[in-house]
Order: C-alpha cells, then structure tokens, then sequence
C-alpha cells in the first residue's frame, strides 16, 4: 500500500542460481517515515553455495535513511543518503569476519552527474580473529578514491573506473 507508514517486502530465494552459485535464504525490506522521511532496513539471511562445494552464508542489517533532497521529490540529483549497518560473513575454512560501519556512510546522487561513484564518506570495519582492517571513502568530496589499511598499513585505492 503505497501511503501505509510501514511498508514490507520479504525476498525468500527458492532454486536461485546466479552464474551456477546457488543461493538460499531472505532478505526483508521494511520502510518506515519516522521523521517524515523514508528509513529502509533490510535484513539479510543468506547462503551462497558454489559449484565446487564451498559454502559461504551472511547474516547482518543495513538501514538507508534519505538526510538531504527528500523535499524535492522531482529532482534526484540532491538527495544524499545515510547507511549503518552490521553483518557477519562465514567463510569456508576461514574465521568469520564481521563487517560494521562504524563512521556512517554517505551516499551523494549529485556525484552521479561527475561520473563518480555516488558513496564518498564513511568507513567499514572488518574483524577477523587475527585483524582488523577498515575501508574509509573519504570526506565527502565526488571521488573515486579510498583507503584501505591493514596491518597498521594504509593503501590509497580507487574504486571504480577512474
């Protein structure tokens, strides 16, 4: 119902297959106007089979909430975006890793326009057992650029074409 206040959509995948891997479990979609803005949560509960036997499963939440350009519904350009979220991923043979956004990540439809990717701010935390690494988009700036370090080591990188 487009004018509820809570709007639901589950995605169970049955026999999906993409590029032969198998995929099983949901993902769940729940929208909600807590401050008269659309809040997207999605829940995820998957597993990727691949065709060699590995399995690999993710479990986690995301929430995209719109914090700019929701007043000017025709023009997408200026929207910007905020993402939070936490998922754990269990690898074949490896630890789990746990991946948390612990700096928000801010997603510019403006940057679209300067052939940039549109995430340009946040950083992703990724724990493992024996490390930590985090990825940091930037300052909010319309470019493709990145660091990722590890190991007490930072690697500038590109994402995306440049």
């Amino acid at each position: 119902i487009p004018g509820a206040p809570t709007q639901t959509i589950n995605y169970e995948f049955v026999d999906f297959y993409h590029n032969d891997i198998k995929i099983v479990g949901n993902k769940t979609f729940t929208r909600t106007f807590p401050n008269g803005h659309p809040v997207v949560v999605m829940n995820m509960d998957l597993t990727a089979t691949f065709p060699d036997g590995r399995v690999f499963t993710r479990l986690g939440t995301r929430t995209r909430e719109i914090i700019a350009g929701y007043d000017t519904p025709l023009v997408l350009s200026d929207n910007v975006y905020q993402v939070t979220g936490e998922w754990t991923t269990t690898y074949p043979n490896l630890a789990d890793q746990v991946s948390t956004i612990t700096s928000p990540l801010l997603v510019k439809m403006s940057c679209a326009v300067a052939n940039k990717p549109l995430l340009v701010q946040g950083v992703i935390t990724f724990q493992r057992p024996s490390q930590t690494s985090t990825l940091d988009y930037g300052s909010g700036d319309c470019d493709n650029l990145a660091v990722f370090t590890i190991n007490g080591n930072a690697y500038n990188i590109i994402i995306g074409n440049p």
